[in-house]
């Protein structure tokens, strides 16, 4: 399972489809936010436009 820290966000709005962060196992595909298998985001994370 992913762990997912505290004050997170992940939301695909103003990312294009295809865009990784690699160093927190991130992804968005076809409009939605991946988080890779095992994966650790990290407390206070803010990926896309909330």
């Amino acid at each position: 399972n992913a762990r997912i820290g505290r004050n997170v966000i992940l939301s695909p709005k103003g990312l294009s489809d295809g865009w990784a962060d690699e160093g927190q196992n991130v992804y968005v595909r076809d409009g939605i936010v991946v988080v890779v298998k095992n994966a650790l985001v990290e407390d206070g994370t803010k990926i896309g436009h909330s």
